[in-house]
């Protein structure tokens, strides 16, 4: 499923898709069960106000956004000040609803 970011005047959101994060980086970096689930998504849409594209994956604030479920996939959007950062060189899987 494609999206498509009608009104810019939404700048302020991010639409992520809820991913769960595999344990371990190629670096060997162990990710903690906390910050694995229900606090990691991939960006469905550009966000440029904020520097994220399309596939980035982000650690946002738990329990935060207004989640959807779509075709078996949850979504949140999020405001831009609940995203607490980037995540680099991480594997990931979708979520399950």
């Amino acid at each position: 499923m494609e999206f498509k970011k009608l009104n810019e005047g939404f700048n302020h959101l991010v639409l992520v898709e809820r991913v769960e994060l595999i344990e371990e980086t190629d670096s060997g970096i162990v990710i903690p069960q906390t910050a694995r689930f229900e606090r990691t998504g991939r960006v469905v849409l550009d966000n440029d106000t904020i520097g994220l594209k399309k596939g980035d994956i982000v650690l946002y604030v738990p329990n935060s956004g207004g989640k959807v479920s779509l075709y078996g996939k949850i979504y949140v959007f999020l405001y831009n000040n609940e995203i607490i950062c980037k995540l680099e060189d991480v594997k990931w899987q979708e979520k399950e609803s």
